[in-house]
């Protein structure tokens, strides 16, 4: 989607990047990347579609330019990842306003682009009244070679890893358990990973069809919360998991099943940019004009 200039006499485009709901209530965070001339900047806003309020990730924008690619959560913390300039970088939030950004670390392949963005959730201990921080995850490419972040400090520090199995990894999901990482092996294939601390990876066991397109990402969706004085109902169900691939303007959602990945083809009226669980259930794929709504 693009916003039109808000102010004729510069030439400046606007293009929404990604949103999340990171506290399944409702309340978006939505990222997008502007450009003025050879400048380059991303604004956010923290709201609903009456509005919220509104941040930049970097403040003023310099010559180098944030260019962000996918929004998460990290530690109870908006996570957007990107490029300042050429290097790969972190931005977080607790707030949505307020952003500080952190490097992230170059593997020994060279340049390095980050694509997608995941944290576990944080886990409490009884036995010493403290909670445990959730790891957190990027995955991107780098020299034709797969690379993941990882981080166990809440995004203050990480590490970086190459993983050869795979040529690029585009999404990272948390499923309430353990991590899931689509993208495309060395020979064009599917590859689909999962961890459970963010750190050690291996091949999901889950059965994709041959000749399937790579997915180009992956989410992990369950209903918004409900209200705090909803009591004695049943337990909230865990998130379900969604992933997309795309032939030319011909999309696909992948269902994750117990034991394999069911296509549900979408048709080629686009591809969707964001998948998002609705109150009743529904799920809802978005991208361009077109919303195609499925049924629980």
């Amino acid at each position: 989607m693009e916003v039109p200039p808000t102010n004729p006499q510069i030439t400046q485009r606007e293009t929404v990047v990604d949103a999340t709901d990171l506290e399944g209530n409702g309340t978006w965070l939505t990222v997008a990347a502007a450009t003025a001339g050879d400048r380059a900047w991303a604004d956010t806003t923290l709201g609903g579609p009456s509005g919220g309020v509104s941040g930049r990730l970097r403040e003023p924008p310099d010559d180098r330019g944030d260019v962000p690619v996918a929004v998460g959560a990290v530690h109870s913390q908006y996570a957007v990842v990107g490029r300042h300039g050429d290097e790969p970088t972190v931005y977080l939030s607790p707030s949505g306003s307020h952003w500080w950004d952190r490097p992230l670390p170059l593997p020994g392949t060279g340049p390095a682009e980050p694509l997608g963005v995941a944290g576990a959730p944080d886990v409490f201990r009884p036995e010493r009244s403290a909670f445990d921080i959730g790891p957190g995850v990027v995955v991107g490419r780098a020299g034709g070679t797969a690379v993941i972040w990882s981080s166990a400090d809440g995004g203050f520090t990480w590490q970086v890893r190459a993983h050869p199995e795979a040529a690029e990894l585009t999404g990272v999901a948390h499923d309430g358990s353990a991590f899931v990482a689509t993208g495309t092996g060395p020979g064009g294939d599917v590859v689909v990973l999962t961890s459970a601390d963010g750190v050690t990876w291996q091949r999901d066991p889950r059965a994709v069809p041959a000749g399937a397109r790579p997915f180009r990402s992956v989410y992990a969706l369950r209903p918004p919360a409900r209200p705090v004085f909803d009591l004695g109902g049943p337990p909230t169900p865990p998130p379900s998991v969604y992933a997309v691939s795309a032939d030319g303007g011909c999309a696909t959602v992948w269902r994750r099943d117990p034991d394999a990945w069911v296509a549900e083809p979408l048709g080629c009226h686009g591809v969707p940019a964001s998948l998002a669980q609705l109150a009743d259930g529904r799920v809802a794929a978005i991208g361009g004009t077109t919303l195609w709504l499925r049924k629980p």
